[in-house]
């Protein structure tokens, strides 16, 4: 029986189930059966804030 796209997501509320997310290549994967597609992720991609590297806040150059 397939478990449909809103049961796999609601188990990824659970933090631990949510760092279980697995590289696989072309997408993002869970074992609770979600996954997100490159394509999925980038037309949903929304910047909230800006990021700062380590090497930027310690005042040396990329």
């Amino acid at each position: 029986m397939e478990r449909s796209w809103q049961v796999s997501f609601e188990e990824l509320r659970n933090p631990d189930e949510f760092m279980m997310v697995r590289n696989g290549g072309y997408f993002i994967e869970w074992e609770c059966g979600a996954d997100l597609s490159a394509d999925t992720i980038e037309a949903r991609w929304q910047v909230v804030g800006s990021a700062v590297s380590q090497r930027e806040s310690n005042g040396e150059e990329s």
